[in-house]
């Protein structure tokens, strides 16, 4: 049953993957529709929340930093994330590079740091650190927090502007599916090694289903479309 469910949890958590690599497919269309000065509606990277992807990374990284630290290492949760923590990174590039604020700037270079320093840590002078394991679930339950008020930063901004913007929902789609298989992978993992991937994944799930509610309300409630009236937005909105 744990092969069975890691072998899931790997499959659906590939939908995460394609839903960084769509969220990213369009800041990349929005970054050279605005270079060539098609882009209507903001700059390429307006609404994205840089809270909620810095905490995808944490989250992420925290589940790949995880994964090694176990006996033996969990290789289902550990490089499927590792995946997945390069195109958050790759995404902040362009948030970065947009923005160009000294905050972006700050969380980008953060996020490269700690995915060259901590795992060189584990690997090279692991006396350096305390019971790795112990490290793993402590992210585990700071990426849970951070994740949390991420996810409804994010979900603030929408209901502020009455848009969407960058967000993907194809993204929060794909990670929805993902957290409830990685519930189900922790339960199979028994609640001594799997409590992390449970708590974790709940609060991921409950605030992406709130997340993607948002998007329905944007295109039918009169409020979204009065705060974009007041903000000078007549641009239409994108069907689905």
């Amino acid at each position: 049953m744990y092969h069975l469910m890691g072998l899931i949890n790997v499959a659906t958590f590939m939908l995460t993957v394609a839903g960084l690599w769509f969220q990213l497919a369009m800041v990349r269309e929005r970054t050279r529709r605005f270079a060539c000065g098609e882009l209507t509606d903001g700059r390429p990277t307006s609404i994205l929340s840089l809270n909620q992807m810095s905490s995808v990374y944490l989250a992420c990284f925290a589940f790949f930093f995880y994964g090694l630290s176990l006996t033996p290492v969990n290789h289902y949760l550990a490089w499927p994330r590792f995946i997945a923590v390069l195109l958050v990174i790759a995404i902040l590039h362009y948030m970065a590079a947009d923005r160009r604020t000294l905050i972006v700037r700050s969380v980008y270079g953060l996020t490269i740091a700690l995915l060259l320093i901590l795992p060189t840590l584990f690997y090279l002078y692991p006396e350096s650190l305390p019971d790795p394991t112990r490290v793993g679930q402590f992210l585990v339950l700071t990426a849970t927090f951070v994740l949390g008020q991420g996810y409804w930063h994010q979900v603030h901004t929408i209901r502020s502007t009455g848009r969407t913007g960058a967000v993907s929902l194809r993204f929060h789609q794909c990670v929805c599916l993902t957290a409830f298989s990685t519930v189900l992978f922790g339960i199979s993992m028994g609640w001594h090694k799997g409590w992390p991937l449970i708590v974790l994944a709940s609060v991921s799930m409950s605030m992406k289903l709130i997340t993607m509610w948002h998007f329905r309300w944007v295109r039918v409630s009169p409020l979204a479309a009065a705060r974009r009236m007041s903000a000078g937005d007549q641009a239409p909105l994108p069907a689905g």
